[in-house]
């Protein structure tokens, strides 16, 4: 900053200096006669006493000054300035989801073998599988362990049967593996046994021929169901729509828990059919049904009740649960229906 005190000096000399000229020109404007010494003690000029007035404040102002300090004022330095960085978080790397489960889970039948045949009308399936999956067979579910192994239990009719059973695991993959058993029913007759001793009779060669066996047996299959209980008009009609033909053919307390089993299974539809391996009201196999609807009593001449006849396909239905324990096992979902929890199914 620049020194003011110089400049208000110069001011105060120029007004000091125009002063002086006004009392010169004062006195020249006079006569020139010597002038008397007179007091100024009186009254003054007013262009003497702008003069006087003019020094009087000039003098005042130079004393004023000169009380001022005579150092330059500091400038006050500036503070660097600080440069402010935003702080940056580095966000550590997002964590990658592992692929997605594509393998499908093992499944394996342990008993009974492929091709076996059994003398029992209820045939008890066991296997592994991975640990965690569920196995079914078509509706029914296989009871499952911690170990990965399964059971079920279905109902075969006489001749061929095929089922089909699938694991699923907990990413929704699958696989599947197929079995086919023959079921022959024992034979009731026994002979009786032989009075007559024959001595050092060699028994005669025998020649065994095994009659090759009759391929599965099923009336939709073969386009030869009776005429006499044919296949009821295709469209959902709900459970309700069932109830007296349900109450014809099972006991009161399970009407209910049937009507709502219908509902759930096929929407009532009579020709609910299930990839062409579980038909009906009730979704019995294809394979097995030519064996319940006998079981049922809708045969007549050889021939079977469609699958598709609403009231043979519940009929087949009744007689499923009276020959599997518990009766409402081969309808798993059955555990979700409250009227059949009530009756302890599921």
């Amino acid at each position: 900053m620049r020194d003011r005190i110089p400049f208000l000096f110069a001011a105060l000399l120029v007004a000091a200096l125009i002063a002086v000229v006004g009392v010169a020109a004062f006195s020249i404007s006079g006569t020139e006669e010597t002038p008397q010494e007179e007091s100024y003690d009186g009254v003054i000029s007013g262009r003497v006493a702008s003069a006087v007035l003019a020094v009087s404040v000039s003098t005042a102002g130079i004393e004023a000054l000169q009380a001022l300090p005579t150092e330059p004022i500091e400038t006050a330095a500036l503070e660097p300035t600080e440069t402010v960085v935003a702080a940056t978080t580095t966000e550590p790397p997002a964590a990658t989801s592992p692929p997605a489960d594509t393998t499908p889970p093992a499944i394996a039948i342990t008993a009974p073998a492929d091709g076996e045949t059994v003398t029992s009308g209820v045939v008890e399936f066991s296997g592994t599988s991975e640990t965690g999956a569920s196995v079914s067979s078509g509706p029914f579910a296989a009871t499952m362990s911690d170990d990965g192994t399964w059971t079920i239990r279905l109902v075969v009719s006489t001749g061929y049967n095929s089922t089909v059973f699938t694991a699923t695991n907990e990413a929704g993959n699958e696989s599947s593996v197929r079995i086919v058993v023959y079921y022959e029913p024992p034979t009731t007759t026994t002979k009786p046994p032989s009075t007559t001793t024959t001595t050092h009779v060699h028994p005669p060669s025998t020649t065994t021929t095994t009659e090759p066996k009759p391929p599965p047996s099923s009336c939709l299959i073969s386009g030869s169901c009776s005429l006499q209980w044919p296949a009821d008009s295709a469209g959902a009609r709900g459970g309700e729509a069932w109830r007296s033909v349900v109450a014809q053919y099972w006991p009161a307390e399970r009407v209910q828990c049937v009507v709502d089993l219908i509902q759930r299974e096929s929407s009532g539809n009579p020709q609910a059919n299930n990839s062409g391996s579980y038909l009906g009201l009730l979704q019995h196999s294809v394979w097995a049904w030519n064996g319940r609807a006998v079981g049922a009593g809708f045969v007549h001449e050889g021939l079977t009740a469609h699958p598709y006849n609403g009231a043979a396909n519940i009929a087949a239905g009744a007689w499923l649960a009276n020959n599997s324990s518990p009766w409402w096992g081969p309808w798993p979902p059955t555990r979700t229906i409250a009227s059949c929890q009530a009756l302890g199914a599921g």
